[in-house]
């Protein structure tokens, strides 16, 4: 066997039930369908996969190149498992060698996998982001290009400072909108994370929370309050989900957190 050759167990999640319907669903690099490996009441939800399909150059990472496929099929499958059973997704491209070595994860960690799921039983993962929108000049700003547009040293400063008061204020405000709608919905959650904002200097709050579904509408309902009170002061509120609980499964596999997919 060449190294081309070599081929290993992937896997995308990890279900406490052995009923999971995976029929239709994608495999990996257009490989099999996932199949279940199990042991006792957990499975894990794989597909052999050619470790060269894994190896992915610099110029194939693109919108639509092979590892962004490779995400979508990953996705893809857990969320088909999510929607049946509670799951533990696990990051994309986790790799064991083989059935047997599935099994010995499953049979070495099931104590913190099966605590980890009946927390996360009966719940969905939900994102919210709060994003400054384009702001029209304020009074400030226009008084500020009021006064300069005359010669008076004295009054440009004074707009100036003015100015810059009102900008710092204004920064401050929606700092304190962001930590009150993150305290405020993650009354409503059993957990809840923030998330980087990628250095985006419009995004006031990115987190994620997760819900109990019976209090999916009680969540929303103040996801919408917020969204209404906000926008006048020129703040989006964006929701996304339910996702399956990505930021809130971690698994460490080798030398992998198995997390975000």
């Amino acid at each position: 066997m060449t190294a081309g050759d070599a081929r290993g167990l992937y896997l995308f999640a990890i279900v406490g039930s052995t009923a999971v319907d995976l029929s239709g669903l994608p495999g990996i690099a257009g490989g099999d369908s996932p199949r279940l490996v199990g042991s006792g009441d957990l499975a894990a939800v794989v597909t052999d996969v050619p470790l060269s399909a894994l190896d992915v150059r610099e110029e194939e990472v693109t919108e639509d190149g092979r590892l962004a496929r490779m995400a979508m099929d990953h996705d893809t499958v857990i969320r088909a498992v999510f929607e049946q059973t509670p799951a533990l997704p696990l990051r994309l491209a986790t790799v064991v060698g083989d059935e047997d070595a599935a099994r010995r994860l499953l049979e070495e960690r099931s104590a913190e996998i099966r605590d980890l799921l009946a927390r996360l039983a009966g719940h969905q993962e939900w994102g919210v982001r709060l994003r400054r929108e384009g702001a029209a000049p304020d009074a400030n700003t226009e008084r500020e290009r009021d006064r300069a547009a005359r010669p008076s040293g004295r009054d440009y400063l004074q707009a100036r400072r003015e100015a810059l008061r009102a900008s710092q204020e204004q920064r401050h405000a929606v700092r304190q909108a962001g930590d009150e709608v993150y305290r405020a919905l993650a009354e409503h959650a059993t957990d809840a994370t923030r998330l980087s904002g990628g250095g985006a200097a419009d995004l006031l709050l990115n987190a994620t929370y997760l819900v109990p579904i019976a209090a999916t509408q009680e969540f929303r309902d103040v996801v919408e309050k917020y969204a209404t009170d906000l926008a006048a002061g020129g703040v989006q509120v964006e929701l996304t989900g339910p996702w399956p609980p990505y930021s809130f499964a971690q698994v460490t596999i080798g030398s992998q957190a198995a997390a975000d997919g």
